[in-house]
């Protein structure tokens, strides 16, 4: 079971509830708000698992995925996303 998630997630509510479920059960939780930032923070913080929102204002969520799957081949990932305003 993974000990250290990293949530990559623009909206702050889904963040708070996020946050609060994983770490309740025991879990390190990072955030990061942007696809940017999240790329330059997981190489030094090595989550067990990333969940990422597929779409944020900073491009895709998807384009996460593609670096983890590139270099971090262990690293588990879990995809999310919400129809919003669109």
């Amino acid at each position: 079971m993974p000990k250290r998630i990293f949530i990559i997630e623009d909206d702050n509510m889904t963040i708070q509830i996020l946050k609060y479920i994983f770490s309740i059960i025991g879990y390190e939780v990072i955030i990061s708000k942007d696809r940017l930032d999240a790329i330059e923070r997981i190489p030094e913080e090595k989550p067990d698992l990333v969940m990422t929102d597929i779409l944020m204002p900073m491009k895709s969520g998807l384009e996460v995925i593609k670096f983890i799957k590139d270099n971090f081949t262990k690293t588990l990932v879990i995809a999310l996303s919400s129809l919003g305003e669109e």
